[in-house]
């Protein structure tokens, strides 16, 4: 997902909201302190919750099938990572390749010049960061949303590969982000790596492979195929093909070399990466169950709506019918709605996915849900004092809690919650 910032022409104040640094840091401090007890048994996939729920899920389905593969976790934030925000994987790297890590234990992150106290919201963002820049990585080929393996020999040598499919295994058990990158060729190889794969000359992501193949398989007469066959020479016999590199062979010829750029001169990064995939035990997940499975590797576009988003909030305790409070919180609570569907339109600095990202470091819907489920409350705000932090939105993304002043002003109201999210500043962890 691209950031969304605001522009100058939506009049966001980001030298007001930037002020108010320390005032928020002093709030946040006093508020993390009487709960931090509490959050760290409440956060980022509590184990407690997970147990809890273990009847409620199909043993076959992709929540079942989860849910199998959480139940061994440990409630233990041992794996500290340092990481570095706009480069997540340099820490990551150095963390998932220690011999001490252990995959069945919580992360505990801390960002490099940031105070936040990691019980689940920092382990939340990290992981989506992280799965955004493995995706990027040297290691892959093709389309952002449809990533094929690709042969990076240093990489391969220094166990990039295994890394790798070890982050992603990790991050899908855990509750992180999806890595739902990979093409549905590969995914196919991961599955079921014994099959009869049917691959075209349009499965070739590298360039010059898939103009040699073409060149091989459109020749129209013997010397255009000569011509062909003199430019592939290299790749032919890197594949082993020289026996069939004659024009009564050219199918097999093709189809041969066309298996062998795919597949074959990838083949140990693939065998690399499933070890690394069979980390906690989710390749054996996908091999046994590969379709169920499958959504959490490839793309699928899922959209949210004002409706999906207002729906994953419990919604405040309200207080007494007919008190000036819950006059107020009725207008707050209208007025939340509105800006929702009002973002949904997609004419704000902000998306909807910015929205669940401001609330609990995550930009889509975890498969198991959230959890703890997303509060949303309000407070009072101070309409006499326009700078204070209490007329601008707060959260707690460890507790994933989303705190709304109760502006009955719209236009302020809607201003005041852009800005918080689009420079997601007040957001304590």
């Amino acid at each position: 997902m691209e950031d969304t910032w605001a522009t100058e022409e939506q009049e966001i104040e980001y030298a007001t909201i930037l002020s108010l640094n320390e005032q928020r840091a002093g709030v946040s401090n006093e508020q993390s302190h009487s709960s931090d007890s509490n959050e760290i048994h409440e956060g980022f996939a509590s184990i407690d919750a997970i147990m809890d729920n273990a009847n409620s899920y199909e043993e076959n389905t992709l929540q079942g099938i989860l849910f199998r593969l959480q139940s061994p976790l440990l409630n233990e934030r041992n794996n500290i990572v340092n990481a570095v925000r706009h480069s997540v994987s340099l820490g990551a790297i150095r963390a998932f390749q220690r011999s001490s890590f252990d995959p069945l234990a919580l992360l505990s992150v801390k960002f490099i010049g940031e105070d936040a106290i990691d019980s689940g919201g920092p382990t939340r963002e990290f992981l989506r960061l992280l799965m955004t820049e493995v995706a990027r990585m040297p290691v892959f080929t093709g389309p952002d949303v449809s990533r094929m393996l690709d042969l990076n020999y240093p990489e391969l040598q220094g166990g990039k590969y295994e890394t790798v499919g070890k982050m992603m295994a990790y991050s899908i058990v855990h509750g992180g982000a999806t890595p739902a990158f990979l093409s549905p060729l590969l995914y196919r190889i991961l599955a079921n790596p014994m099959q009869d794969l049917q691959l075209s000359i349009d499965d070739i992501n590298d360039e010059n492979f898939r103009k040699l193949i073409t060149e091989l398989n459109s020749a129209e007469d013997a010397t255009a195929f000569q011509d062909a066959l003199n430019k592939a020479n290299e790749l032919i016999t890197m594949a082993g093909c020289l026996a069939v590199a004659r024009l009564n062979k050219r199918t097999q010829l093709v189809t041969a070399l066309t298996h062998f750029t795919v597949v074959g001169r990838v083949q140990q990064c693939i065998d690399q990466f499933c070890t690394g995939l069979g980390t906690l035990g989710v390749l054996e997940e996908v091999r046994q169950h590969s379709s169920v499975m499958q959504p959490l590797f490839c793309h699928q576009d899922v959209r949210l709506s004002a409706a999906s988003v207002e729906a994953m909030f419990v919604k405040p305790i309200m207080s007494a019918i007919g008190s000036n409070r819950r006059f107020n919180e009725e207008i707050a609570l209208s007025n939340w709605n509105d800006f929702l569907l009002d973002v949904e339109e997609g004419n704000e600095a902000i998306t909807l996915k910015d929205v669940l990202l401001y609330t609990t470091g995550a930009d889509a819907v975890p498969p198991m849900g959230f959890n703890p489920k997303i509060q949303l409350n309000v407070h009072e705000p101070a309409i006499d004092d326009p700078e204070n932090i209490q007329n601008f939105a707060a959260s707690n993304t460890c507790a994933n809690v989303l705190d709304i002043p109760l502006i009955t002003d719209y236009a302020l109201f809607k201003r005041n919650m852009i800005s918080s999210m689009a420079i997601r500043f007040f957001t304590s962890q």
